[in-house]
């Protein structure tokens, strides 16, 4: 069993990517200032989609938005110009280490009082690099981001074993915890909190209590290429994926003569 502590680290890409390496997650206070978490706020509102009726799922769904970086910047500007920081851009281009599309994809969500979970603890199927900010001060009671530091290098080890071997992205048995982890930190923090995460982290959403709300907007930054759900025909993920790949086939092969696949707790 392993547990690992969080540490705060400074507000500077050297720092953040140092952070990043070694605990997979990292928090800085107070990075939005209030002027600037008024206007998120707003502009937050003016994106998302009405309540939704009678949904009766497993989890908190929410109210939430997908939103494109390259098609906000008139619609809005604070949420683009956040989005595009160059401390974020320079993070990525150290963690990543290749070429990547930064923060194409922003998600903004309003979460409030459910008996749910937000979401189970996981790692991503889809690999990217997240910048998360609170619009308000968020405690365990709001749903606040969870997550077990250092846990990262696990995750990343098994999601790249499991593609290796054939398996689609989509079939990735990420909601279990079998990586021997405990020691899940809610992650509370005050309005103007900026969290980045490795999405190998094990993660979640909690549950948000009586009176509570989160509001979250958050970037994600992708490796390119970038991997999909359906891939195109004979793209390099696509082959990887066809069940008569020889390759697969024979590391499969290999994996269960060696019982590689039971240390891994497959």
């Amino acid at each position: 069993m392993n547990s690992f502590t969080l540490r705060m680290c400074d507000a500077d890409a050297e720092a953040l990517t140092a952070t990043l390496e070694q605990q997979g997650v990292c928090v800085v206070p107070d990075w939005l200032d209030r002027r600037t978490i008024e206007a998120l706020r707003e502009e937050l509102t003016k994106s998302l989609p009405a309540p939704r009726d009678n949904d009766d799922g497993a989890f908190n769904p929410g109210r939430l938005v997908a939103l494109k970086r390259s098609e906000i910047a008139d619609r809005l500007p604070e949420t683009f110009r956040q989005f595009s920081n160059p401390v974020f851009e320079n993070v990525a281009r150290n963690y990543v280490g290749g070429r990547f599309s930064f923060n194409d994809d922003i998600f903004v969500s309003d979460h409030t009082e459910d008996r749910r979970e937000i979401l189970p603890l996981h790692y991503d199927r889809l690999w990217c690099l997240k910048f998360y900010f609170y619009l308000k001060d968020t405690t365990r009671n709001d749903g606040a981001f969870e997550a077990i530091p250092g846990s990262h290098h696990a995750g990343h080890r098994r999601r790249t074993y499991l593609l290796s071997r054939g398996m689609r992205a989509e079939d990735l048995p990420n909601r279990t915890d079998p990586l021997g982890f405990d020691g899940v930190l809610p992650l509370e923090g005050g309005g103007g909190t900026l969290i980045v995460f490795d999405s190998d982290v094990l993660h979640k959403g909690g549950v948000v209590g009586e009176g509570g709300r989160r509001l979250v907007m958050r970037g994600h930054t992708h490796r390119v290429p970038k991997n999909v759900y359906r891939p195109n025909r004979w793209s390099a993920q696509w082959r990887r994926e066809a069940r008569l790949n020889p390759i697969t086939a024979l590391r499969r092969f290999g994996d269960k003569l060696l019982g590689a696949d039971q240390r891994l707790k497959l």
